[in-house]
């Protein structure tokens, strides 16, 4: 994937602001690309207002504003990564939660289970998880951040399963959960940092969770304080 920014920018600096990789720049007056840091996710190009930002090598030619919305949906979907500090209603969580009700579970058993952390319990775990980030060194994106972990969003959500369960009924309602998050105008991201220090005992106590608990993965949830205007583009799909 290559990226070129043309004649039509205006330097507005949104695409460097949210870069999740650093890899943009002003310099000279112009928008500067470091292609070594650059992991190719396409939010520079889904978030210009002008349409700046040329992605060669993906498919960026279907309009799916015209499709139907659950495709709008899916095409839409971007991680978000700048909130306001507007907190979000436990009923609005409660109502999208309750949507994963309806999600494929392996023999019906319905064994995930949610555990919402407030902004309380985020503003505890910060330094915890900050210093876990520190450490492994894979973590560090956008590490420059006031917030590296948690981005100021309102709450986490992990879906937890019993230990040796399988874990592909819990990806499947975070999934779906967080597509339901982002048609009712609200942003999420995927915290992977978070799912991996819980193992921590100091993290697990905080969290309230046991030994006998996985955890399948955590979504931030949060008032988002940026705009996409257009599905990132991708390369397009093989199959056979």
């Amino acid at each position: 994937i290559h990226f070129v920014v043309n004649d039509q920018c205006i330097l507005c600096g949104a695409c460097v602001e949210n870069c999740v990789s650093n890899a943009l720049k002003i310099e000279d007056n112009k928008i500067v690309i470091d292609e070594q840091k650059c992991i190719g996710c396409g939010q520079c190009f889904a978030i210009c207002p002008q349409g700046a930002v040329q992605m060669f090598g993906c498919d960026s030619s279907i309009d799916y504003t015209s499709h139907h919305k659950i495709e709008q949906a899916i095409a839409m979907r971007r991680s978000f990564r700048k909130f306001t500090q507007d907190e979000v209603p436990k009923e609005l969580i409660s109502e999208l939660l309750n949507l994963t009700r309806f999600c494929p579970s392996s023999k019906n058993r319905r064994l995930v289970q949610f555990v919402v952390l407030t902004k309380q319990v985020l503003i505890e775990l910060r330094p915890i998880v900050s210093q876990y980030m520190e450490e492994h060194k894979q973590y560090q994106l956008m590490s420059n951040d006031d917030d590296p972990v948690f981005r100021g969003c309102s709450d986490v959500i992990l879906a937890i399963i019993p230990k040796g369960e399988s874990s592909e009924d819990g990806v499947i309602a975070l999934a779906t959960f967080e597509l339901a998050a982002q048609a009712r105008d609200l942003g999420t991201f995927w915290c992977g940092i978070l799912k991996e220090a819980c193992k921590l005992d100091e993290v697990k106590q905080i969290v309230g969770i046991t030994d006998e608990i996985e955890i399948v993965g955590a979504i931030c949830v949060g008032y988002p304080a940026v705009q996409f205007i257009r599905p990132a583009a991708r390369k397009p799909m093989q199959y056979e």
